[in-house]
C-alpha cells in the first residue's frame, strides 16, 4: 500500500471519528469456524505466508554486542540469529550442513558454532571453518557446506527474517515504509529488562484481537475510556468456538459515553505550549464538550503522526478547530 493511500484511508476515518458517522459494509461478513480449526489450512498459511513473507523475530536489544545469538524455532523452520563483526545481523539455518544437527540453543555470545553430533564448526557467519577427520571425506569444497542463510534486515530497533533462503523479496521495500514509523519508539535504544514466551492458541484469534475495537471500552475500560469508540468500523460477524457449537456474534457498531477529564487527553495528544493555548481558548469560544475537545485533540494527534512530528503543533489544532467548526456549521444549516 503506497503512502499517498495509506494517508487517505486515514484522514477518511478522522473525517467519520470527528463527524460521529460511521462507513457501513455492503453486507456482513462471517467467517467459517473452520477457518481456525482446520489442520491443513493451517499448514497452508505456515507455507504461503509465515514462511513466505518477512517477520519480526526479534528486538535488537536482544542481541547488542558482536558474537550474540539467539536459536529460535519458528513454523517448524530452526533459526539462528547471529550478531556479525561489522554490527549486522546474520539469519541461519540453525542445523548443521553435514547431518543437520542444531548448532545452538538458546542465547549466548559466540564466535564459531560446533556441531555437538560430528565436531563440524562454522564461523559466526556462516563458514564451515573445521572438519573432524577431514582426510576421511576426500577433498571437500568448505564454500559449498556453508550454514543456509535467510534475508535478514534491521531497523528501528527491530530485526526482520523471512524464512526462505531464495525469497526475492525486498524487506525494506515488503515494509513500505512502516519500519521508518516505528523509529518513534526509539526501540533501538531500549535494554532487555526480562523475557517470557507465552503459547497461543491461534495466530488468527490474537490478530482477530488485535482488529476488534469493539472490546475496548468494556476489557480495557480503564486504559481506553469507556467512551472509546469504532464509529468507522464496519459490521461484522465472527464465529465463536466452543466444543462442538459456533455462536456467530453481530459486533454491534456503537459505544457508550463516558467523560475523560481534559488534563489526560492533553497528556495523550501531548500539544506544544501555543498549541495548548490556542485550543483552551477556541474550547472556550466554541463551547465545546468533553467530547468535542476529546474529537479536536485527536484529530491533531493524527495530524501531527501523519508530519511525522512528536508533538501536536499549533497548525495541527488550527486544522483540526476548522474542521470542527465546518460540522458544527454544517449541522445548523442542516
Amino acid at each position: 500500500m503506497s503512502r499517498d493511500k495509506l494517508i487517505a484511508m486515514t484522514r477518511n476515518l478522522v473525517e467519520h471519528g470527528a463527524a460521529d458517522t460511521m462507513e457501513y459494509a455492503e453486507d456482513v461478513v462471517r467467517v467459517p469456524a473452520s477457518a481456525y480449526t482446520d489442520p491443513a489450512l493451517f499448514e497452508l498459511e505456515k507455507k504461503q505466508i509465515f514462511r513466505r513473507l518477512p517477520l519480526m523475530v526479534a528486538p535488537s536489544c536482544e542481541l547488542p554486542n558482536v558474537g550474540d545469538f539467539k536459536a529460535m524455532d519458528i513454523c517448524g523452520v530452526p533459526l539462528l540469529l547471529s550478531r556479525q563483526k561489522d554490527g549486522s545481523m546474520g539469519a541461519f539455518l540453525n542445523m548443521c550442513t553435514h547431518r543437520g544437527n542444531p548448532l545452538a540453543n538458546g542465547c549466548g555470545n559466540a564466535s564459531r558454532f560446533t556441531c555437538g553430533y560430528h565436531g563440524w564448526t562454522f564461523k559466526a557467519d556462516g563458514d564451515l571453518i573445521g572438519v573432524a577427520d577431514a582426510q576421511d571425506f576426500g577433498k571437500i569444497d568448505k564454500s559449498q557446506h556453508c550454514l543456509t542463510q535467510f534475508p535478514a534486515y534491521e531497523n528501528a530497533g527491530l530485526i526482520w527474517v523471512t524464512l526462505d533462503p531464495h525469497s526475492k523479496l525486498s524487506i525494506p521495500d515488503y515494509l513500505c515504509g512502516y519500519d521508518e514509523l516505528l523509529k518513534a519508539f526509539e526501540f533501538d535504544g531500549w535494554t532487555l529488562f526480562a523475557q517470557r514466551t507465552l503459547e497461543g492458541p491461534n495466530w488468527k484469534t490474537a490478530y482477530d484481537g488485535y482488529l476488534d475495537f469493539y472490546h475496548l471500552p468494556v476489557l480495557h475500560k480503564d486504559t481506553f475510556g469507556a467512551d472509546f469508540y469504532n464509529a468507522f468500523l464496519a459490521r461484522t460477524q465472527m464465529p465463536m468456538v466452543a466444543g462442538d457449537w459456533v455462536a456467530g456474534l453481530g459486533l454491534a457498531p456503537t459505544f457508550t459515553n463516558a467523560s475523560c477529564p481534559p488534563s489526560v487527553l492533553e497528556e495523550i495528544a501531548a500539544p506544544d505550549t501555543e498549541g495548548l493555548a490556542l485550543v483552551r481558548s477556541a474550547s472556550d469560544a466554541m463551547k465545546l464538550s468533553a467530547r468535542g475537545y476529546h474529537r479536536v485533540l485527536r484529530v491533531a494527534r493524527t495530524l501531527a503522526d501523519l508530519d511525522g512530528e512528536a508533538r501536536v503543533r499549533r497548525l495541527h489544532l488550527a486544522e483540526a478547530l476548522s474542521y470542527r467548526s465546518h460540522l458544527d456549521r454544517r449541522r445548523v444549516a442542516a
